[in-house]
């Protein structure tokens, strides 16, 4: 357990001392409710963004974990970017499943892939305050992960 909040913190370091941290993409997508949204609207609190999909396995499996982190950490804004699927079918989804999300957008023409380049799905970024990208995981997020994530960014 201690090895691998060591190698997350490491990854945070190498991904810092990179240079100086990317900014907020520019990305405009719709929340379920139809409306415009952008990531720059979130500056001023630590953003965690999870990009995902409704027939992603592993993004389903992290979704539980996710809405626990939203509700346990209100310092930080989580936005989940779901990739491709129209509003019915991620409502369905969240429905189903007894989730609980606020701040869940779609991306129904993959807009999120180009302005974050993720490679693989669940992907999900970590911004400090100021819109600074401070770390990135690709992959299904443990608990552990995550909470070294969030202490890092704020």
């Amino acid at each position: 357990m201690k090895l691998m909040a060591v190698c997350v913190a490491a990854m945070v370091m190498v991904l810092s001392a990179c240079g100086e941290p990317k900014v907020t993409p520019q990305l405009k997508v719709q929340d379920l409710d139809g409306q415009y949204v952008t990531l720059q609207s979130l500056q001023g609190k630590p953003v965690v963004i999870n990009v995902w999909a409704t027939w992603c396995a592993p993004c389903r499996r992290e979704m539980p974990l996710l809405q626990e982190a939203q509700q346990q950490n209100p310092d930080v804004t989580f936005v989940l970017i779901n990739q491709g699927e129209k509003v019915d079918a991620i409502e369905r989804y969240l429905a189903q499943e007894q989730l609980n999300l606020k701040n869940v957008w779609q991306d129904e023409n993959l807009l999120t892939q180009e302005a974050l380049g993720y490679q693989a799905l669940p992907s999900t970024y970590f911004l400090n305050a100021k819109g600074q990208l401070l770390a990135q995981s690709v992959g299904e997020l443990e608990k552990s992960h995550l909470e070294q994530y969030l202490k890092d960014i704020r």
